[in-house]
């Protein structure tokens, strides 16, 4: 019997498992991999956060603003690579105890 630690950690997991579950169902259908690109080639990692002014600096609040949107998509791209676990689910995934 599990005790209540336990039981958290489980549906802790379940519930992260539930949102990879939806993240690789909506990315990787037809649709999502169209929105996927688009997403990618706007808001992508390799695009240089310190971009110029039309001044010749750097402007430290667009390079946060574009860090914020670099670190979404590093997100979306994490949960869309991380494997299903359980039955795939995605509303209530019936995992096991999963501790990794």
């Amino acid at each position: 019997m599990m005790n209540e630690q336990e039981k958290q950690a489980l549906e802790l997991a379940r519930e992260d498992q539930r949102l990879v579950n939806a993240y690789r169902l909506t990315f990787r259908s037809e649709s999502g991999k169209v929105v996927l690109e688009d997403l990618l080639r706007r808001f992508s990692r390799r695009h240089p956060l310190f971009m110029p002014t039309k001044d010749g600096h750097a402007d430290p609040c667009q390079a946060a603003m574009m860090d914020g949107q670099r670190q979404v998509m590093l997100y979306v791209e994490d949960r869309i690579s991380t494997p299903f676990k359980g039955d795939g689910d995605v509303e209530k995934p019936q995992t096991t105890v999963i501790t990794e």
